[in-house]
């Protein structure tokens, strides 16, 4: 199981690799990647919610964790549509999410 601190350095690595510019291909494997880490970090949610309560910061990542789900789905579900810009601003946006949950965890 991943821990926070490895999930955050792979996001770390991936805003990184967006930053760059990447062709389509890339930009479809980075969001089946970052799909991974929203499944595993929803796990990490219900665990700690299950571990030390349901706190207001275990609701809150709920929300930013759907969002993200929406961001890639865009992307996942619709990319012969998308421009290139138009999915990186997805996975940006889904990657930020995943930041903001990951930083209420870490509390």
């Amino acid at each position: 199981m991943s821990t926070l601190f490895e999930i955050e350095q792979k996001g770390t690595k991936l805003a990184k690799h967006l930053s760059i510019g990447a062709d389509e291909i890339s930009l479809l494997r980075t969001a089946r990647v970052l799909n991974a880490m929203r499944l595993k970090v929803e796990q990490l949610v219900r665990e700690h919610g299950k571990a030390v309560g349901w706190t207001d910061d275990v609701a809150t990542a709920e929300p930013l964790l759907q969002g993200m789900e929406h961001h890639l789905r865009c992307v996942l579900l619709d990319y012969p549509s998308l421009t290139r810009d138009a999915i990186r601003d997805h996975l940006e946006g889904a990657l930020d999410q995943l930041f903001d949950a990951l930083a209420l965890l870490e509390c």
